[in-house]
C-alpha cells in the first residue's frame, strides 16, 4: 500500500521538459501517446503504445514509455523491467534528452518495488545528476531521486545515508510540501536508534509538515505513522501511559482499526480496555459527530471485517460508496482511494458469499463511475473489474463468457497469469484440450509449479496418466528448495501421502495463522482421505477469516466431506450460506 501511495505521489512530481532529442525516435504517433499518457487517457495511451511497438520494438524512447507505464500506474515491476532492459540495449550512452532521467526513474522504481535496493541505489544515483531546478515551474526536477534512494539506503539499515538523502529531500521541497515521506522516515531512523527524545522532536516537526501538506492538497489525510510513532517513542521511553494516550488519539483520529495490532499486546488491551463493544461504540459516537464519511466508514467496515462480522462490514463499505460518489463535486485524491478500495470491497463480497447478479451490477456501476472520473481509474483497475466479471460468469456455469472475458485481458497483456486463468474456466466447462493449450502458454511464458500442477490436473481428466505424473515430477523439481501448496497436492497425487503431510505441516509452521495454507491443508486431507483433518483445518480457516465460499461451493477437492453432517454443522456454526 504504502510503495503504490509512493508511486503515485512520484507520478504527480515528475516534469517532462523540452529538449533537443532524436527526431528518429521520437516520432507524432509517441508524441500523440504520451500526450494521452499525461492526460491520464491510459487506456488510448497503451493503445498507441501497442500499435507502434508492433511496427518497431527497437525504439528505445518508446520501450521507456511502455516501461512508464506499468510502473507508474498497476505498480507492475516485472514487465516494467523487462521493457527498460529492453531499452537499454538500444538507449546510447551519449543521449541526453528527456529520456535519459525518465529511463533512470523508472528503472530505479522498478528495483525498488523488487526490493532488490542496491540496484536501485545505482540508478537512483544516476538519477540523481539530472535534478535540476526548473525556473518556469520554480520546482526542482527528479528530486525524487533523493527520496528513492533514502528509502533503499533505510531498508539496508544505511541510516545515515538515509538521512542524508531524506534531508536534501525535504531541502528541496522547500515550502512545496509534496510529500511527507521523508518526514517520517526521519523519524523511524531515529527509533531504530532507539533516540526516543529525539523521535519525538522529529514527530512534532513532521506533525507540523504533515498539517502543511494537509492544508496545501486539500482532501488528503493525515499520516497514520506519525501518531503510530509517537507511542512506538513513548513504549521506548517506557511510558506505557503516554503511549496508550498517543495510539488512542490516532485510532479516533483516523479510525484505523489495524493500527491497535502494530503495538505489543498488552498495549493493545489497554487501548481496547478489553471489551470490543465500547471500543466500537466510541469509535461509531465520534464518527457520527464528524458525520459519516467515506474514509470513517471504510476503516470502520474494516475493523468489522477483521472481526468476521461481514454484515456490518458490507454495509459500512456501502456507506463508503454512497458517500463519496454523491458529494456533487471532483474526488481528491484520498477520497478516490477509499471509494475505489470500497467497491473492490463490495465486489469481493458479493462474489465470495454467491450474490453474483449483484456483483455484476456493482461491476457495471463502478465502470460508469470511472469513465467520468480519470482518477478513480488509476486506483480502481479496469483489469481487477473484468476478472471480477469473468468469475462471476464461471461460477455462474458460463464458462465461455468466463474465458471471452479474460481474453479481453490477454490481448492487452498477455502476461502468464491470465491464460492460467483462463485455463481454469475451460476446464470448468469441460473444454479440457482448450485448457491444456492455455496452460501450455502459461508455462512457456513462466514455469511456475502451480501451472504444471494444474496441467498434471487436466491431463488426469483426460485419462493421460503418463503425461499427469511427468507434470507432477516436474513439480517436485522446481519447488524442490521451497515447497509450496503445489508440492503437496503432487505428492498426494503420485501416492507419497506422508511426504504430502509433511509439506503442509512445514508450510502451516512457518504461517500458522494463514487462512489460505489451513484452506489448501483441508483440500490435501481430503484428496488423501481424511476427512477428520479436512473438517479440523477447514474450521481453522473460517477461524481465521477465509471467506471465498463461492470458491468452497464449486471446489471438487472438498467433495470427500462435502455431503457429511459435519461438513453441514460446520457451514451452519459458521453462518455460511452456499448455494
Amino acid at each position: 500500500m504504502k510503495k503504490t501511495a509512493l508511486l503515485l505521489i512520484a507520478l504527480l512530481s515528475i516534469v517532462v521538459v523540452q529538449a533537443q532529442v532524436n527526431s528518429k525516435w521520437l516520432t507524432p504517433q509517441l508524441k500523440s501517446a504520451e500526450a494521452k499518457y499525461y492526460a491520464r487517457d491510459f487506456d488510448g495511451a497503451e493503445e498507441e503504445f501497442a500499435k507502434m511497438y508492433e511496427q518497431d520494438s527497437t525504439n528505445p524512447y518508446l520501450l521507456i514509455d511502455m516501461a512508464l507505464y506499468p510502473c507508474e500506474v498497476w505498480t507492475d515491476a516485472y514487465s516494467a523491467l523487462e521493457f527498460i532492459e529492453m531499452a537499454e540495449k538500444y538507449f546510447p550512452a551519449n543521449d541526453n534528452s528527456p529520456y535519459r532521467p525518465k529511463f533512470f526513474y523508472v528503472k530505479t522504481m522498478c528495483y525498488y518495488l523488487l526490493d532488490e535496493h542496491q540496484k536501485a541505489i545505482d540508478a537512483a544515483s544516476e538519477l540523481v545528476k539530472h535534478v535540476a531546478y526548473d525556473k518556469d515551474l520554480k520546482t526542482y526536477k527528479y528530486m525524487d531521486a533523493y527520496l528513492l534512494r533514502g528509502l533503499c539506503y533505510f531498508h539496508m539499515d544505511k541510516y545515515d545515508n538515509a538521512e542524508k538523502d531524506f534531508l536534501k529531500y525535504r531541502e528541496l521541497e522547500g515550502d512545496r510540501t509534496t510529500d511527507t515521506r521523508a518526514s517520517a522516515y526521519l523519524v523511524k531512523i531515529e527509533l531504530k536508534r532507539k533516540n526516543y527524545d529525539k523521535a519525538l522532536k522529529r514527530i512534532n516537526e513532521a506533525i507540523d509538515y504533515d498539517n502543511r501538506y494537509i492544508a496545501a492538497n486539500k482532501g488528503m489525510l493525515p499520516n497514520d505513522d506519525l501518531r503510530y510513532m509517537k507511542a512506538q517513542a513513548y513504549i521506548g521511553k517506557g511510558n506505557r501511559k503516554e503511549a496508550a494516550k498517543a495510539m488512542g488519539e490516532a485510532v479516533i483520529m483516523n479510525f484505523d482499526y489495524q493500527c491497535v495490532f502494530t503495538l505489543e499486546d498488552s498495549l493493545t488491551q489497554d487501548l481496547m480496555n478489553t471489551n470490543f463493544a465500547d471500543f466500537e461504540s466510541s469509535l461509531l459516537a465520534k464518527a457520527e459527530e464528524n458525520g459519516i464519511k467515506g474514509f470513517y466508514a471504510y476503516n470502520i467496515g474494516e475493523m468489522y471485517e477483521n472481526r468476521g462480522d461481514y454484515k456490518k462490514a458490507y454495509a459500512m463499505y456501502q456507506k463508503c460508496v454512497d458517500c463519496e460518489k454523491n458529494l456533487g463535486r471532483d474526488l481528491m485524491e484520498g477520497e478516490v482511494s477509499y471509494l475505489a478500495s470500497a467497491y473492490l470491497k463490495l465486489i469481493t463480497f458479493n462474489i465470495n458469499f454467491c450474490n453474483y447478479d449483484q456483483a455484476l451490477r456493482l461491476i457495471d456501476e463502478a465502470y460508469a463511475f470511472d469513465k467520468s472520473h480519470p482518477e478513480f481509474y488509476i486506483r480502481l483497475k479496469n483489469d481487477d473489474l473484468i476478472e471480477a466479471r469473468a468469475n462471476c460468469y464461471s461460477y455462474k456455469g458460463d464458462a465461455k463468457a468466463a474465458a471471452d472475458e479474460i481474453a479481453k485481458l490477454i490481448s492487452k497483456n498477455g502476461y502468464s497469469y491470465y491464460y492460467a486463468t483462463r485455463a481454469g474456466y475451460y476446464h470448468s466447462g469441460n473444454m479440457t484440450m482448450s485448457a491444456i493449450a492455455d496452460i501450455n502458454k502459461a508455462i512457456s511464458l513462466l514455469e511456475a509449479p502451480i501451472y504444471y500442477e494444474r496441467r498434471a490436473y487436466y491431463h488426469k481428466a483426460e485419462g493421460n496418466t503418463e503425461a499427469m505424473t511427468a507434470d507432477l515430477k516436474k513439480v517436485l523439481e522446481l519447488s524442490a528448495k521451497k515447497p509450496q501448496t503445489a508440492t503437496a497436492y503432487a505428492y498426494v497425487e503420485l501416492g507419497e501421502k506422508q511426504k504430502a503431510f509433511d509439506v503442509v505441516k512445514q508450510l502451516l509452521s512457518e504461517e500458522p495463522t494463514s487462512a489460505s495454507y489451513h484452506y489448501n491443508a483441508a483440500c490435501i486431507y481430503c484428496l488423501a482421505g481424511d476427512s477428520k483433518k479436512a473438517l479440523h483445518h477447514l474450521e481453522e480457516a473460517f477461524k481465521l477469516g477465509w471467506c471465498s465460499f463461492a470458491h468452497l461451493d464449486h471446489d471438487s477437492d472438498l467433495n470427500l466431506i462435502k455431503k457429511t453432517s459435519e461438513f453441514k454443522a460446520l457451514l451452519k456454526k459458521y453462518k455460511i450460506q452456499i448455494p
